[in-house]
C-alpha cells in the first residue's frame, strides 16, 4: 500500500504499522530474524517485480488514460489473458 502514496511520512506509517507483526514474533520468540528478514526481503521482491509488471502491461488507470491519448486510433494492441475458466485473446484499439 505504500508504493501509492508519495508523502513519505505516510509511507513510514504504513511500514511502521505493516512491521508490528514481525517484530511481535521476534520478540516472542516464535522466529528467528532470519526467518523475519528473509520474508521481508522476498515480499519486498515480488511487490516491486508486480509493480513493473503492471505498469509495463499498462495496468494503471493513470497509465491507461495517459497511454491513451498518445496511442495512435489506427493500431490493434493484441494482449493474451489467463483467467480460471479459460484463455482469450484480447484487441484493443
Amino acid at each position: 500500500m505504500s508504493k501509492q502514496f508519495e508523502n513519505p511520512w505516510i509511507k513510514g506509517g504504513i511500514l511502521a504499522v505493516g512491521s508490528i507483526v514481525p517484530v511481535s514474533r521476534l520478540l516472542e520468540g516464535a522466529h528467528w530474524f532470519s526467518d523475519v528478514a528473509l520474508s521481508g526481503i522476498m515480499s519486498i521482491a515480488i511487490v516491486e517485480g508486480i509493480d513493473k509488471f503492471m505498469k509495463r502491461k499498462e495496468k494503471y488507470e493513470v497509465d491507461k488514460k495517459y497511454n491513451l491519448e498518445q496511442h495512435n486510433k489506427t493500431k490493434i494492441a493484441w494482449d493474451i489473458n489467463a483467467g480460471p475458466f479459460g484463455i482469450g485473446v484480447v484487441g484493443r484499439f
